[in-house]
């Protein structure tokens, strides 16, 4: 047996047969490979408009199969309701590691969001390689409202014909009842109805499946109290009839259909995106062989003696006449047969093979941290194996059954070792705080022996109210389901994970499985199928396209560079010359005094490829809140929420320029003098040459903004270098005004050394409350880790 130090990073094989696919239509294996992944982890996860999003991204990668790695990140808040991105920020990759802020709209309107990122590698259908999602929250308020709402689809009280949705107002400050209030409420093109509320602002939505289409899926609820209103928004599901809107997944135990041998297959079933509880026939080559069932949670299991050359599929309902066909993957003729009979945590996995033949084999299982276990040998008609899990890390692990040229024959997956993760320790010098006090954390990493650990971390203190743990995902459970397992301890001995329909149906919520047919291995480069665009500039004068050669210049802050078109009039930028600051922009002259009406149009593909990706809507790995924490956030209800929208005093627009947007520069000062801050995003006064300003600290002499008349390019196409945050630094702890801040500390990527205590200082704001202190990242022993604590902040 031999541990191979490849870094790849590999997900199972799944086959998604939706209501869509024809039923003479039968799909093959494909032929795709997950390349790369991007883990994003936010300050918190329900924000206000005007605010921060505070964000650190991981890539993983397949390093053997792309030859130049993302040097670039494009990360936007997509709305699911309108199915546009609106705010999308381009930001460095150094490292596999990026990290910046994207200021969220002041127009946003109340509900759910996704974070979404993909990297500048891009296949040849312009669909990016590498992407990661994470879904947020939006509390939208203006002015001085004490309440936000919040909707939500009401799974255990919606039927085959009618779709429930809860509404909820939530208090800026603990208040008990909301008489009085009530709700109006449409679907898109629709009128108007009222919703009744009870006292505590509650109240439910019955939509008729019948009355929901393509073009009216969004729910818009107006909410009414002492005068104040706040917009909701709510994207409804789509339906015609309840059978006829079924989409099935199907999971084989090893991954494929292999003739010859009883398989057994997980199936999975939703009406949309509710599970659905229905027989249904299941068919060979259109004729009926067995009558199947999901139960209470959409899921089960069933057995189908597969023959080569045969076609399987399932019909809703039990009547085989004009119902939709659900196709099950296509059988394999040389498959293997494999099962997993005994999985004991921390001691062995059992394994019995099936063949039809004689063939030399591969049993390859891949860990969390990505090091594939190799062991070969020749397959007869059975084979048994017995394989030490001492090795391998926490998590869950992959087993492929490949043959010897790499191609995949049989898959499944387990977990492994919950007893053997690191262990990270965090300490406060204390569990209470007053407003605007220092808080002093200390943070220490040990293995599973006690070993201290290089590791590299990001910190966050944030609010409690913030955070919503139904939407919980943290970097450890994205990667073993950790979570999810703590709380069922009857996992610790597991014959199968297909005997834990919980568990897979949150390893498919987590898109951990991709399509894959073939085990990627050194050599077999795919780097040529791969496009990495550029920024272009095009010369234009008067409206036209001009095509000739013209000596340019670029101004980037006190900075200037020379450019030059080529005889098309085009020329491509690097990523290094659209490196900015965040907030400062780039502007582009031509040069020589008869150039003065010529101008360039920028091209960039890279901001557009959102609209290829399938951005999912699905719920993450949540985790139940604990008693304490469901006690503390009962006490939690003081978040001052119009805080984030602050009040700019008008003195003189004569002197200080446009108040409430930057200079042309992208440069402004706020209402306590600081250059560009991230705390107060609203501008006070545009900055002026010559004059001291405060910035993260320090006092420095604004060079002035000299490029106004001039073109700049488009914000989208620049790559901004990412802020610091600055939380209460001393300038904010020395204001006399209060100042309210949900989130005290942002530190992504820290480096934490093995000896000693890892020491981190910060401060309170005048927000009071219970903040949780969170962190997580990946040792030195690849595996990863995350850790919280709580404290609580009083007078």
């Amino acid at each position: 047996m031999v541990k191979n130090m490849l870094l790849v990073i590999l997900l199972l094989g799944v086959y998604i047969a939706g209501a869509q696919k024809q039923p003479g239509n039968q799909p093959q294996p494909a032929q795709s490979a997950t390349l790369q992944k991007v883990y994003l982890t936010t300050d918190k996860v329900i924000y206000t408009p005007n605010e921060q999003l505070w964000f650190a991204a991981y890539l993983f990668e397949n390093r053997s199969q792309i030859k130049d790695t993302a040097d670039v990140l494009i990360v936007g808040l997509h709305d699911p309701v309108s199915d546009n991105m609106v705010a999308l920020k381009k930001f460095p990759v150094l490292n596999r590691i990026a990290t910046g802020n994207i200021l969220l709209p002041d127009s946003l309107i109340a509900g759910g969001y996704n974070l979404v990122a993909y990297t500048n590698i891009l296949d040849m259908h312009h669909i990016p390689v590498g992407t990661g999602f994470k879904p947020i929250r939006i509390y939208a308020r203006t002015g001085d409202k004490a309440f936000t709402t919040s909707l939500k689809i009401a799974d255990s009280l919606s039927t085959g014909d009618r779709i429930a949705i809860q509404h909820e107002m939530i208090p800026e400050s603990y208040q008990v009842t909301f008489k009085d209030a009530r709700a109006r409420y449409q679907l898109a093109g629709d009128k108007f109805r009222t919703l009744n509320l009870d006292d505590y602002g509650k109240g439910i939505v019955y939509i008729p499946l019948k009355d929901v289409k393509t073009a009216n899926r969004s729910l818009s609820v107006t909410t009414i109290y002492n005068g104040d209103t706040v917009r909701n928004r709510i994207r409804v599901p789509e339906s015609t009839a309840s059978k006829e809107s079924w989409s099935a997944s199907f999971y084989p135990e090893g991954g494929f259909l292999a003739a010859g041998f009883l398989n057994r297959v997980f199936w999975e079933v939703t009406s949309n995106n509710i599970a659905a509880t229905s027989s249904a026939l299941l068919l060979e080559n259109d004729q009926v062989i067995d009558t199947i069932k999901t139960i209470a949670n959409g899921t089960n299991a069933f057995y189908l003696n597969a023959k080569a050359g045969h076609q399987y599929a399932v019909v809703p309902g039990l009547k085989n006449t004009g119902r939709q066909k659900l196709m099950l993957p296509p059988v394999v003729p040389g498959g293997l047969r494999f099962e997993m009979p005994d999985i004991v945590v921390n001691d062995s996995l059992t394994i019995e093979l099936w063949s039809k033949e004689k063939k030399a084999i591969q049993l390859v299982i891949v860990d969390v941290s990505g090091l594939p276990w190799v062991h070969k040998l020749d397959m007869g008609p059975y084979k048994k194996l017995t394989v030490l899990l001492n090795e391998f890390a926490r998590g869950l692990c992959k087993v492929f059954i490949t043959d010897e040229q790499n191609k995949i024959l049989a898959k499944s997956y387990f977990f492994a070792h919950y007893s053997n993760k690191n262990q990270l320790y965090l300490e406060t010098d204390r569990n209470v705080y007053k407003t605007r006090d220092s808080v002093a954390l200390k943070i220490r990493l040990h293995d599973k022996n006690g070993t201290p650990l290089h590791s590299i971390a990001t910190v966050s203190c944030a609010l409690l109210s913030r955070i919503d743990f139904a939407m919980m995902k943290n970097i450890e459970s994205d990667h073993d389901l950790g979570m999810v397992a703590y709380n069922e301890p009857a996992f610790l001995k597991r014959r199968n994970i297909l005997d834990s329909s919980t568990l897979l149906e949150h390893i498919i919520r987590m898109k951990k499985m991709e399509d894959a047919d073939t085990l990627l291995i050194p050599g077999n480069n795919l780097s040529e199928r791969f496009l990495k665009p550029a920024v272009q500039l095009k010369l234009a004068r008067f409206g036209r396209r001009e095509k000739k050669s013209m000596d340019l210049v670029l101004f980037r802050e006190s900075n200037f560079s020379f450019l030059k078109t080529n005889e098309e009039g085009i020329l491509q930028l690097s990523n290094d010359v659209l490196l900015v600051n965040d907030g400062r922009k780039l502007f582009v002259k031509g040069m020589g005094k008869k150039n003065g009406d010529y101008y360039v149009q920028a091209e960039d593909s890279l901001a557009m490829v959102y609209s290829n990706i399938n951005i999912p809507f699905y719920e993450p790995l949540h985790r139940e809140q604990t008693a304490d924490l469901h006690t503390l956030l009962k006490t939690d209800r003081k978040e001052k929420f119009s805080s984030t929208m602050e009040t700019v005093i008008v003195r003189s627009k004569r002197d200080y320029g446009a108040l409430g947007s930057p200079n042309p520069c992208g440069d402004y000062v706020c209402q306590y003098n600081i250059l560009n801050c991230p705390n107060h995003t609203i501008p006070y006064k545009w900055p002026v040459k010559g004059q001291r300003y405060r910035s993260f600290g320090v006092e420095l002499v604004y060079q002035g903004c000299d490029y106004e008349n001039n073109m700049y390019l488009p914000p989208r196409s620049l790559i901004y270098l990412p802020r610091t945050f600055l939380g209460m630094d001393t300038t904010l702890l020395k204001q006399e005004f209060p100042e309210y801040l949900s989130t005290l500390w942002w530190q992504p990527f820290k480096k934490l050394a093995k000896d000693g205590d890892n020491q981190l200082v910060f401060h309170t704001s005048d927000q009071k409350g219970v903040y949780l202190i969170t962190v997580q990242g990946f040792a030195e022993n690849g595996q990863p880790f995350y850790g919280e604590k709580t404290i609580r902040v009083e007078e």
